[in-house]
């Protein structure tokens, strides 16, 4: 098992469409997404959760922290 972003799951849709966003809070990322839907937003769930194989499924992506 391996920690995953909040709503990952999504990439397999938009990421080629939309840039990604990613903020600290799952509750900020559903917030958000429905403020700009222009991005797909994902969420590290803490700043102390972010480590380099949290970001292997986005190497194709252009992001935004």
């Amino acid at each position: 098992m391996r920690q995953c972003l909040f709503g990952e799951d999504q990439l397999a849709g938009f990421a080629n469409k939309n840039p990604v966003a990613i903020v600290e809070s799952e509750k900020t990322a559903i917030l958000v997404s429905a403020l700009k839907p222009d991005y797909t937003w994902l969420a590290s769930g803490g700043l102390h959760n972010l480590n380099p194989a949290m970001f292997i499924a986005l190497k194709k992506c252009k992001i935004q922290l």
